[in-house]
């Protein structure tokens, strides 16, 4: 909503529209959240439909109503929606990318993520807040309080905090035994500190919301891998094979 409570939609789908001419590769950038999960495909659509072909969606993992079993069969069988929309385009020649469906493709390819696919928390990654303050990524901001003080690395005026960099460095890199040992660990994202944040406290300890949606778009990602390789889809291979 705008302000006075008043739709924005409108003027968001002009300046959208305006924006996808000028910048061919724009990117957009959806929370999914259990409140709109059940519109992810219809969402994605019409984003596509305004002239971008660029779209990443970002689950709101704070979120506790994803621990309901229905809320996530809603999620996973919206990721299957979408895993139609992008076969529907490629078939038809247009070479779109969603976010959650291209990172598996390319995992699968390169036989997991480098380590330059990973963000570098804390150390080449980080955000400056409004006090001047130094987090080790834009999520850890929040209200920029003293509850957030844990998470400051240092501020513009001291620089950076080099043992609170090493402590969060090691504690990002510290991902469980029984991580390592998964079928699918070169091709999960156990590493986000931010996730691991908000799901179990411990920026190196994966909760279980994320084993399983890394489980299911993994599988998503290759069936639809797997449908465009044996059509030989001519944008697929381009994209992926040339």
């Amino acid at each position: 909503c705008g302000p006075k409570g008043k739709s924005s939609y409108e003027r968001t789908v002009e300046r959208l529209e305006a924006a996808a001419k000028a910048l061919p590769d724009l990117q957009t950038i959806s929370v999914v959240d259990p409140a709109n999960v059940a519109y992810i495909a219809e969402s994605v659509r019409d984003i596509l439909a305004h002239g971008c072909r660029r779209v990443t969606l970002n689950p709101n993992w704070g979120a506790p109503e994803w621990e309901e079993e229905e809320v996530r069969e809603v999620w996973a069988k919206g990721y299957d929606e979408v895993a139609e929309i992008y076969l529907e385009h490629f078939r038809r020649g247009e070479a779109i990318r969603i976010s959650f469906i291209e990172d598996k493709i390319i995992t699968r390819l390169k036989e997991g993520y480098a380590p330059c696919d990973q963000c570098d928390f804390g150390n080449l990654d980080f955000a400056v807040s409004a006090s001047g303050r130094i987090y080790p990524c834009e999520r850890q901001v929040g209200a920029d309080g003293p509850d957030e003080e844990p998470m400051v690395i240092g501020t513009v005026d001291s620089g950076f905090d080099k043992q609170r960099q090493r402590k969060i460095h090691h504690a990002v890199k510290t991902i469980p035994k029984e991580c390592r040992e998964c079928a699918l660990a070169d091709r999960c994202a156990n590493w986000c500190p931010c996730a691991n944040i908000a799901l179990t406290g411990d920026m190196g300890r994966p909760g279980g919301l994320l084993c399983w949606h890394e489980q299911t778009i993994t599988a998503v990602a290759d069936r639809v891998a797997a449908e465009l390789y044996a059509e030989k889809n001519r944008s697929f291979m381009q994209r992926f094979y040339s």
